[in-house]
């Protein structure tokens, strides 16, 4: 887990992860990644993928998230 103030070990299953931080703005972009919404600085489309940056940090969202990842970010702007 990478956060501001440094990187640590977790050995909980990112799928656990996922359901216990869902309700606090965290969301899964692809397999190896979950981010919290807050934190995404830019969303890139580039010939049909999609990317987040978080700082100097640029991750790739899966194809299996992307839509998912874009009707949430859809639904957050019209708030």
């Amino acid at each position: 887990m990478h956060t501001a103030n440094g990187s640590h070990l977790v050995r909980i299953p990112l799928t656990t992860l996922e359901e216990r931080w869902r309700s606090r703005g965290f969301v899964r972009i692809h397999r190896r990644h979950l981010v919290a919404l807050g934190r995404i600085d830019e969303l890139r489309l580039d010939a049909g993928s999609m990317s987040v940056r978080i700082g100097e940090a640029e991750l790739a969202v899966s194809r299996r998230h992307t839509r998912a990842l874009r009707d949430l970010l859809m639904r957050q702007g019209g708030r």
